[in-house]
């Protein structure tokens, strides 16, 4: 079973449906209070979203690849005694390889399982910490880092928050890094896996436009110009073998595919495992991608 050999995939992104209508009544205070209280609905729901299904997502999760991390640390020059800061850690996929260049690491997540999980897996690492906590409750005084990442997490954070708080916590000068991951298929599966997608693209569409996830694209870069230079993309390519089982466990830790309405969802799996299983054994080509950002002064 294909389980911790390549980086993992993009979550889908949504926009708050609502938001729009309420903020132009913002000068009213019982808009105000509907507003305050609906963000604290919306963030506590995103932040328990993985908690549910933590051990699968242990098992399926793949770690990134510690010649991945390498290049981004000679890229930001990182050394040993640098502090870094981690955003949505999940239980360490991407905290793994940067723990093994034995960089200062703090890692923080609002799942209380995966962190549970996360520090288990670690108990033998002294230089990664973990905290459960999201960013946007994470608060320093004083503490400043010489490099912030988020692998497939950033844009489950307000774009006011992501590129506003890391601005204030990084060290001048020093680096953030938002990792992704982009998947090629081989053509035969990617043609089938296109139609079933295309089929259920209705209820893909609905779990994305009330997905729990803030912000916008336009919002999200208007932010990004004010507070970082875009400084540089880090790319890794390499193939990983799945099988039926492999492959239908990744996707059940996919946050658009568990936001799926049940019986939408046992539907979806079964038709996807039947595509599979007709594959066999397949290759699917990974390519991981770092965008770093220098903070502006």
């Amino acid at each position: 079973m294909v389980r911790r050999n390549c980086p993992p995939l993009l979550f889908l992104t949504g926009i708050f449906k609502g938001h729009t209508e309420t903020v132009e009544n913002l000068w009213k205070p019982r808009s105000v209070f509907v507003i305050i209280t609906q963000l604290d609905s919306d963030m506590k729901s995103r932040n328990k979203i993985f908690d549910s299904f933590a051990e699968e997502y242990d098992s399926f999760r793949p770690e990134y690849p510690v010649g991945f991390v390498k290049k981004i640390a000679k890229h930001v020059r990182l050394v040993k005694q640098s502090k870094l800061l981690e955003i949505g850690c999940g239980s360490g996929q991407a905290t793994r390889a940067f723990g093994k260049l034995d960089f200062d690491v703090l890692a923080i997540d609002p799942s209380e399982a995966l962190i549970s999980i996360a520090k288990k897996r670690f108990s033998d690492t002294p230089s990664v910490s973990f905290e459960c906590l999201s960013f946007e409750e994470y608060k320093s005084d004083s503490q400043r880092y010489d490099f912030i990442f988020a692998a497939n997490s950033f844009h489950w954070i307000s774009p006011e928050v992501a590129w506003g708080k890391a601005h204030r916590l990084l060290k001048p000068g020093k680096h953030l890094a938002i990792l992704t991951i982009r998947r090629e298929l081989e053509s035969g599966l990617k043609d089938e896996l296109d139609i079933l997608y295309q089929k259920f693209n209705a209820a893909f569409t609905n779990v994305k436009s009330s997905s729990p996830v803030p912000g916008s694209s336009e919002s999200s870069l208007s932010l990004q110009e004010k507070y970082f230079f875009p400084e540089g993309n880090i790319s890794y390519e390499f193939d990983t073998e799945y099988d039926s089982d492999s492959y239908l466990g990744l996707m059940r830790t996919m946050s658009d595919h568990r936001m799926l309405p049940p019986d939408v969802q046992a539907t979806f799996f079964c038709e996807l495992g039947k595509v599979c299983k007709r594959q066999g054994r397949f290759e699917v080509k990974n390519i991981t991608n770092a965008k770093t950002y220098t903070k502006k002064d």
